[in-house]
């Protein structure tokens, strides 16, 4: 459900997807997205996404991007090239450095004394690389161009590289970063989330007084739709400010049916970005009661990073 509604505007629900065994019994979804007028509550249209219409046009377009619409075939394809992509990147790198010498030691101490001048630093005679020649013939200044923008880019060209990896090839995404970063599985942070208490022990015996009575005012009272919103966004902010960070946005509420539980998304002011690495709240719908709070800046390095990658991967190509 979204969390607020813009003027003049009709409020957008995203229709879920049926997961697990359930799934192959139940018919698919004729569309993806509903739109409510939030002053009559009537339904004033639906969206199916897979439809080839016009208003459809930069879905399309994104999938076009993600899959080249040939869904694993596509990811699979992509994935490749991305692989092939970050592997030229260190290719690339690598071929900047100056040349070693190909004289022998004695031969370069020769020339060294007859030049009465030492040898410069690696970093000195890697320089040039990062410079162009501008007053020279057209094929040392493509040869400049390349070379130069190439070195002054190539953290850029990197992020995108193997971030496409993340997306599209996380069989060979997901162990490098695991034995470089220690990104953790989908399992292992699930498994570190349910065990992470809601209210942070080592806190403070007043905060701790504050988040208990907070939870247990509405203890023995069912949160429904209308609400949901309202509790859950109570109950961030007040574990927001146990662990001094505050609410930015509030990003949509989701019904937990098998769990009989709301769940809130919203990203805090150290989170990043509004995807994989926002925080999360989770109440019992009869009780009330705050099961889970994950924040998403408090998630390990390997994860931080590697939602970095993504951010960085939507904003360079957003600027792009």
């Amino acid at each position: 459900m979204p969390t607020s509604v813009e003027p003049n505007k009709s409020a957008v629900f995203s229709v879920d997807r049926t997961r697990g065994q359930a799934a192959d019994n139940a018919p698919k979804a004729p569309f993806q997205e509903v739109y409510v007028d939030p002053y009559t509550n009537e339904i004033i249209g639906t969206r199916d996404k897979e439809e080839w219409a016009w208003r459809n046009t930069m879905y399309k377009v994104f999938w076009l991007h993600r899959d080249l619409l040939l869904g694993d075939i596509g990811k699979l394809i992509l994935g490749i090239v991305s692989l092939i992509w970050t592997i030229n990147c260190f290719i690339g790198f690598y071929l900047t450095f100056p040349r070693a010498v190909s004289a022998n030691k004695s031969q370069q101490s020769a020339l060294r004394k007859s030049s009465g001048k030492p040898r410069a630093s690696f970093f000195k005679r890697w320089l040039p690389a990062w410079k162009i020649r501008r007053k020279t013939n057209t094929f040392k200044l493509n040869y400049d161009l390349h070379h130069a923008f190439g070195l002054w880019l190539w953290l850029m060209l990197f992020v995108i590289a193997w971030s496409s990896v993340g997306f599209n090839l996380k069989s060979v995404y997901q162990p490098v970063m695991q034995a470089l970063v220690g990104l953790e599985g989908r399992d292992e942070g699930k498994g570190k989330k349910q065990n992470k208490p809601a209210i942070n022990t080592e806190s403070s015996s007043d905060e701790a007084t504050i988040i208990n009575n907070s939870t247990k005012t509405n203890s023995g009272n069912r949160v429904d739709k209308a609400n949901s919103i309202a509790y859950l966004s109570r109950q961030a902010e007040i574990a927001t400010q146990k662990n001094g960070v505050s609410v930015q946005q509030l990003l949509g509420v989701r019904w937990v049916e098998e769990d009989n539980q709301w769940q809130m998304r919203f990203k805090t002011n150290k989170d990043i970005g509004k995807k994989g690495g926002a925080s999360s709240i989770t109440v019992d719908a009869a009780t009330g009661n705050v099961e889970r709070v994950n924040f998403g800046y408090q998630s390990s390095f390997g994860n931080q990073a590697d939602q970095w990658m993504a951010t960085l991967h939507m904003v360079i190509s957003a600027m792009a």
